[in-house]
């Protein structure tokens, strides 16, 4: 297997498997067939042979991680609120599956059963932390514990990445085994200043910029590189020719399922 990257002077080795099916990683789990960030989402990815999800974390009134992506509950749930201001019993009360009538009802899980999840189908997961601003170094605490608690220290299919700086700072504090990734719609143009200053090994940034902006640079620091999210083959086979190790994908079938 591929350690997560002690950190060398100049090269680092990659964190996720550079090759098929490795690169493929189900975006918010299966979410173009299964409602997104919830189990049966992430199951479907493990049924369908994804090797990696990822899913998004938001931090409820008392303190628990869940999985959702936005910070509000009102576009993927029965419910209304922002998450930061309801309470797990009260989140989980609402139904996470408004679009896909097939699987029922479904909770909001929290992080410590999508873990469950993703080691029970030994996945690797893509764990994005997306505080709500003010709350950066509060969601890194929140999301340590878990991981620390949860998560087995020789398993190196762990990567958490997050577009705040604070929150991957303070993540470095706490786990500093862990591999971390800065999330970005651009291309950063100095990769390696971002590296020293957040300890970061990865980056996750939009496909478009990616393919307008190119991204030598990046691999030539010895970063692992993921782009998101793309739903068209030829477009998805372009990156991964251009030296993309990840390719993050609402679509099971994308290759043809």
């Amino acid at each position: 297997g591929l350690s997560c990257p002690i950190r060398k002077k100049n090269k680092m080795p990659l964190i996720l498997p550079a090759r098929a099916p490795g690169p493929l990683i189900a975006h918010r789990g299966a979410s173009a067939s299964a409602p997104e960030n919830t189990i049966v989402a992430y199951q479907l990815a493990a049924d369908s042979g994804f090797p990696w999800i990822e899913v998004d974390t938001q931090i409820t009134r008392d303190g628990h991680p869940v999985m959702m992506h936005d910070f509000t509950i009102d576009r993927t749930t029965t419910g209304k609120g922002h998450v930061c201001n309801l309470t797990l019993a009260e989140l989980q009360a609402f139904d996470a599956n408004t679009r896909f009538p097939e699987f029922g009802p479904q909770k909001v899980p929290t992080l410590e059963e999508t873990i469950d999840c993703v080691l029970k189908n030994d996945l690797g997961l893509v764990l994005e932390i997306k505080p709500i601003w003010g709350s950066d170094i509060e969601h890194a605490w929140a999301v340590a514990k878990v991981v620390e608690a949860r998560w087995p220290r020789e398993n190196d299919k762990l990567v958490i990445s997050s577009f705040s700086s604070s929150c991957l700072i303070e993540m470095h504090r706490l786990l500093p085994w862990a591999c971390l990734a800065l999330a970005a719609e651009v291309v950063p143009s100095d990769p390696a200043a971002y590296m020293k200053m957040l300890g970061i090994s990865a980056f996750h940034f939009n496909y478009g910029f990616a393919l307008t902006q190119g991204f030598d640079g990046l691999l030539e620091t010895g970063a692992h590189v993921a782009v998101a999210t793309v739903n068209d083959p030829q477009t998805a086979r372009t990156l991964l020719d251009k030296g993309v190790h990840g390719v993050m994908t609402d679509r099971v079938d994308l290759f043809g399922g």
